[in-house]
């Protein structure tokens, strides 16, 4: 076998094995990915997974705002009234339960909206990261081929 043929496999063995390595690196980053995206996944109700979003956070914020608020008019608005006919005390006073059940869940809303939009941010900044890194795996396997 003549010298030159074992340089030309030898330099063939060694284009496949970078190629083979590349292709390794991103399958490697893909599972990374996967594994490592469940972190921002919400869970539902019944163990479902879903993409946190920013709009569904805003959405889901504003819904919740709205309904709270709703909630806190009326129930004033009751316990006004039954104050007015039962008059003040202790009877009276407790119909004033019914706003601060109002204000908890405004205050429970807003802290899930907020929640909710800040894992949709580290979701968007992780997934443009990985996404960034598999292009630049994907140029440089090109890049190999071309050779």
């Amino acid at each position: 076998m003549p010298a030159g043929g074992a340089a030309a496999d030898y330099q063939f063995n060694a284009l496949r094995f970078n190629a083979l390595r590349q292709q390794n690196e991103i399958a490697m980053l893909d599972r990374e990915w996967d594994r490592g995206r469940e972190r921002y996944m919400l869970s539902g109700r019944y163990g479902t997974r879903s993409v946190p979003s920013k709009g569904v956070a805003i959405g889901m914020g504003l819904v919740l705002l709205g309904f709270g608020t709703v909630w806190m008019v009326i129930a004033l608005g009751i316990a006004r009234v039954a104050m007015q006919i039962i008059g003040g005390g202790a009877i009276g006073g407790a119909f004033l339960v019914f706003p601060m059940f109002g204000v908890l869940f405004l205050l429970i809303s807003i802290f899930m909206a907020v929640d909710t939009y800040r894992k949709a941010v580290a979701y968007e900044e992780a997934e443009s990261a990985y996404r960034h890194r598999r292009a630049l795996l994907l140029a440089q396997q090109q890049q190999q081929r071309g050779r």
